[in-house]
């Protein structure tokens, strides 16, 4: 009571609020400014359902929740609610229009007061009037009700100006972590961990086909091993593979007394798994190239190795110790891997003996894979093999413990698997805290040694606490969420120079587009590798992950709160793709063809910057973000030498166009590249005589 009584004293005038009422608001204000000291990225997300509640770290106000799919893997299909808690920071204080496009029910509170609310299907709401936010920190919480039966959906955008809106961005939004929060994110955690160190392999249960890709997950094929990893590699790797790899999902199997003799003879018995002569699977083809629009021009320009222009150190270094890499792979012991033409092999198809295999296929020709393994070799430790010879006996008993240890739950290999862990439906509470789990010899008794942390162990046992059933279903969201952070995705989108940010993928590209992009099967760079007068421009090439690739794109799509199938639009209308023409065009338009290429017309006059081939556009961009991108391109990329065409109020500098409005621009620029290779090439000035 001393408290609101002094707090009495300080109350603000400009609230407007009589009395204890003010005073009760300013002791919010207060006390959240206190919290804001202790905030982390992302709001906190509680989603519930008639069977409980789940929360999440989310890190922007959007779903996109398809008829008859859950909300979050942890909560069952049906009728569900969420509420998006924390703060939304402004620089200054000023004043902001929010719109939200949803189907359901949805309510937006700012600082305390409801300032967006609605209810419906397809429905569009803008504030009345702009809202007033704080400098710093404003208390953020936006409610939604799912649609019966139906798709659900919510996105929130907001900015100063109608015409520039654009979605919250992730760096703005914070909250307070609460107790509930961690037991929730620790569950997620011991989920993802379950599915990432592939449990369901040995704990197997048929419920869980159905549920996350990574049950279904096999390990590298040990068919042919032999042909493709030394025996002193591989003995090395079976005997502490944490040792050579810091994060290696790989468990010790044979450990205590006899266990040295015991990995001999595994390593000798793989290697002796060798493919007939003429054996090594060939590379898939490449897609087929296409002439680039843009090609060099003139002399020849030397390219930077290609080991540099892959971006290969995103993910790997090539520094020998595991433990000083982090999560980077350390390349310093190839030579010791590889037997010789086997980096070659492995470079041109990665995927030919692991199909869920995490280094990517570049498509490298065979003159780029003889090249870059050139080079890794080179960079690494020389081999050390030893010339003792393998034994017979050590060949038959290795087979005995590839077959009783556990290798081909996870591995394939045609031989009888004589290995069994108690299925999951049978492990009790107490069990999570025995064999994998244990934190010694005795509590393990003869379950692998996962490199376990205490976060791992706790997560694990946490999960073990729920009735498993999360794990026999899953969302494209969350699959998406895992799988781009192992795949190390946020390495090169955003940190390096030309490549888009990760985080605003999953709003701008049309996920049937994207999932064939990251498959590889796209025959075309969106963006030349080279200027048209020949300088390096793109170098970098988007790596294929075949066996990801549909998941990642629809689950991208659906954190963004859009579909996972673009919506079928109606055929270009001619007549305003004869405007967008123009418009595109030197003569008379904004001269978008100096720096962007159309089809197989290359950019006129490229200055800094060359700009994606507009032929690519139509299918490549989901419509509501060209908008967003056409209105204000530096919103979206700070870096970005796109200028804008249209002023803060929507009108454009070519005002006898359309009336000079922007969004009727805009739009028949977009009927335009919808004609896609189709298109007829702007108009461009006659050169003078």
């Amino acid at each position: 009571m001393w408290a609101v009584l002094r707090l009495d004293i300080l109350r603000c005038p400009g609230l407007h609020l009589p009395g204890l009422v003010g005073t009760c608001v300013l002791l919010s204000f207060l006390l959240s400014q206190k919290a804001a000291a202790q905030l982390v990225a992302g709001l906190q997300a509680e989603f519930r359902a008639a069977s409980g509640a789940d929360q999440l770290v989310i890190e922007r106000p959007a779903l996109f929740v398809p008829a008859g799919t859950p909300p979050t893997p942890l909560l069952p299909p049906g009728d569900f609610t969420v509420s998006w808690r924390g703060f939304l920071s402004s620089e200054l204080r000023s004043d902001y229009l929010l719109k939200a496009e949803f189907a359901g029910k949805m309510d937006l509170e700012i600082n305390g007061r409801s300032v967006l609310s609605g209810a419906g299907s397809n429905q569009v709401l803008l504030t009345p009037k702009a809202v007033r936010l704080n400098k710093g920190t404003n208390a953020f919480l936006l409610r939604y009700e799912s649609v019966r039966g139906g798709d659900s959906y919510l996105r929130l955008f907001w900015g100063e100006k109608e015409f520039l809106l654009q979605p919250i961005a992730p760096a703005v939004l914070s909250h307070s972590v609460t107790p509930d929060e961690t037991i929730s994110l620790d569950r997620h955690r011991g989920r993802d961990r379950f599915a990432e160190l592939r449990c369901s392999r040995c704990h197997a249960d048929p419920a869980l086909q159905a549920g996350m890709p990574e049950h279904t997950m096999d390990a590298p094929s040990l068919e042919g091993i032999g042909s493709r990893r030394r025996f002193e590699w591989l003995e090395r790797w079976l005997s502490d593979p944490q040792s050579m790899r810091a994060h290696a999902r790989m468990p010790r199997l044979l450990v205590g007394p006899g266990a040295a003799e015991q990995t001999r003879a595994v390593a000798a018995y793989l290697s002796s798994l060798k493919l007939p002569a003429g054996g090594t699977i060939p590379p898939a083809p490449a897609p087929a190239s296409v002439p680039d629009p843009q090609g060099p021009a003139g002399e020849s320009i030397a390219l930077p190795p290609l080991y540099e222009r892959l971006q290969c150190s995103a993910c790997h270094t090539l520094q020998a110790g595991a433990s000083g890499a982090g999560e980077l792979i350390s390349l310093a012991d190839v030579s010791q891997k590889f037997p010789p033409g086997e980096l070659e092999a492995y470079l041109l198809k990665p995927e030919a003996h692991d199909r869920w295999s995490r280094m990517p296929n570049f498509h490298l020709s065979r003159p780029e894979a003889a090249e870059l393994a050139s080079f890794l070799i080179g960079a690494a430790k020389r081999s050390e093999e030893r010339q003792d010879a393998v034994k017979p006996e050590w060949v038959t008993r290795g087979r005995e413990l590839v077959t009783s240890t556990g290798c081909l739950n996870c591995h394939p290999l045609p031989l009888p698997n004589e290995y069994s862990a108690p299925p999951l439906a049978k492990l009790k509470r107490q069990d999570w805290t025995r064999g994998c789990l244990a934190t010694n010899a005795t509590g393990r008794g003869r379950a692998p040694e996962f490199s376990l942390s205490e976060t791992d162990r706790r997560s694990l046992r946490e999960l073990g606490r729920t009735d498993l059933a999360s794990l026999g279903q899953d969302t494209a969201a969350a699959f998406s969420l895992r799988q781009s952070a192992q795949l190390r995705c946020g390495a090169c989108h955003g940190p390096m120079a030309g490549i888009p940010a990760f985080d605003i993928l999953g709003g701008k590209l049309q996920p049937e587009w994207a999932a064939a992009f990251i498959a590889g099967k796209i025959p075309y760079k969106p963006r030349a590798e080279r200027h048209p007068k020949g300088e390096i421009w793109m170098p970098a090439r988007m790596p294929a992950f075949p066996a990801y690739a549909t998941g990642i794109a629809q689950g991208l799509a659906l954190s963004h709160g859009v579909a996972s199938r673009t919506a079928a639009e109606a055929d270009p209308d001619p007549e305003l793709a004869r405007i967008g023409r123009q418009l595109l065009g030197k003569d008379g338009g904004f001269s978008c063809v100096s720096c962007h290429a159309v089809g197989k017309v290359p950019a006129l006059e490229v200055f800094e910057s060359e700009g994606i081939n507009l032929a690519y556009s139509g299918r490549r961009l989901q419509r509501s973000f060209f908008e967003r991108w056409m209105a204000s391109p530096i919103s979206i990329d700070p870096q970005t030498k796109m200028p804008a065409y249209f002023d803060e109020e929507g009108q454009s500098q070519l005002g006898e166009i359309l009336e000079g409005q922007a969004s009727k621009q805009i739009h028949a620029i977009w009927q335009y590249l919808r004609l896609g290779e189709a298109m007829e090439p702007p108009v461009v000035p006659a050169a003078n005589p």
